[in-house]
């Protein structure tokens, strides 16, 4: 069962909704979609670029002081 709480508390569930809402497709269509190995590098990526990101914001605040 799917509820607001379950999605809170479940990073890979939240996880899942956010790659399925940038693919246009439903979780079920994600899922059947792609591979969990494939997901798993979805994940690995997201999570780079917003390091990467964060980075990149840290070192322009840094500039501006």
């Amino acid at each position: 069962k799917y509820s607001k709480k379950r999605i809170k508390r479940d990073n890979w569930l939240n996880f899942e909704f956010f790659l399925a809402t940038e693919l246009g497709k439903t979780l079920q269509e994600l899922r059947k979609l792609i591979t969990e190995e494939e997901l798993i590098f979805w994940a690995a990526f997201y999570e780079v670029k917003n390091e990467r990101e964060k980075r990149e914001i840290n070192r322009q605040k840094a500039k501006t002081r």
